[in-house]
């Protein structure tokens, strides 16, 4: 069995900020079960035009996508196509995250740091290259400004759920933000809340921060129950605290355990609702 390289990626999606080069796997599967890697390095000598890396993904076509400080790069295994402000009228050049959408399209969100507001978010169409700016793509349906998103989450179908500081939850649907609906906190969100969410098959799972439950809601916007999470204490008697990962099937969840002293990992558990 061979796992090609666009299957990789699909695998093990990456989120993050890598700076020098970037490491491309593929594994073959004989038989015996003996694994060989190949291991592609590369950086901007291949082409990449800059070695800061924050997000790579895939599309349908199996190209992979990589957003830098200076553009966005798309690359077929062998050959680079850059995207920047000054050849396809990006409104900007440093680009945060990428996410696709039920369209095929990708959404490319510039934040003025990790983390912090939304100032941009321009859509491209990945087969003409296209870009326009998201208030134009969906279609006059926005009720928030850009700066009052603070995470935009996508489900395994790529359907995109927006989260605003006024503890909304939007899906783009049919070309157009629709309201789901008004999750609760017990404080005024701040832009740098980490809000915790995990997208299933038929759930959304919401956990804000200090909170001792997990929020559950149907993907039509009702709410369905909370569910409370297990009082746990470190070695050294601290709390310790409950983190929303991902899903990992169906409407299973994975939720990770933290030392409440050190913030240091636990274990994980998985969470089936």
């Amino acid at each position: 069995m061979t796992l090609q390289l666009n299957q990789f990626i699909k695998l093990i999606p990456f989120h993050g900020f890598v700076a020098g080069g970037l490491f491309f796997f593929s594994t073959i599967l004989n038989l015996t079960a003996q694994d060989y890697w190949k291991i592609q390095h590369i950086n901007v000598e291949e082409g990449l035009s800059n070695r800061f890396v924050r997000d790579i993904i895939q599309d349908s076509r199996g190209y992979i996508w990589m957003s830098t400080n200076f553009g966005v790069n798309r690359y077929d295994g062998n050959h680079f196509d850059i995207l920047t402000r000054e050849s396809h009228n990006l409104q900007a050049n440093v680009v945060s995250e990428m996410f696709i959408d039920h369209n095929d399209f990708i959404w490319l969100i510039e934040r003025d740091a990790p983390g912090h507001s939304v100032m941009l978010i321009d859509i491209l169409d990945p087969i003409t290259l296209m870009v326009k700016p998201l208030q134009e793509y969906v279609q006059d349906s926005m009720s928030f400004n850009l700066s009052e998103i603070i995470r935009i989450v996508s489900d395994s179908a790529h359907n995109l759920f927006v989260f605003t500081l006024q503890n909304d939850v939007y899906q783009f649907d049919q070309n157009k933000l629709k309201h789901l609906f008004r999750y609760r906190t017990g404080r005024e969100t701040q832009k740098n809340d980490n809000i915790e969410v995990s997208i299933g098959a038929e759930k959304i799972l919401i956990k804000t921060p200090e909170s001792d439950s997990i929020g559950v809601w149907n993907k039509d916007g009702t709410f369905l129950y909370s569910h409370p999470v297990p009082i746990h204490q470190d070695i050294d008697g601290k709390l310790s605290q409950w983190h929303l990962i991902a899903p990992i099937e169906e409407d299973k969840h994975i939720i990770m355990l933290t030392s409440g002293a050190t913030g240091y990992f636990h274990s994980y558990s998985f969470l089936d609702t």
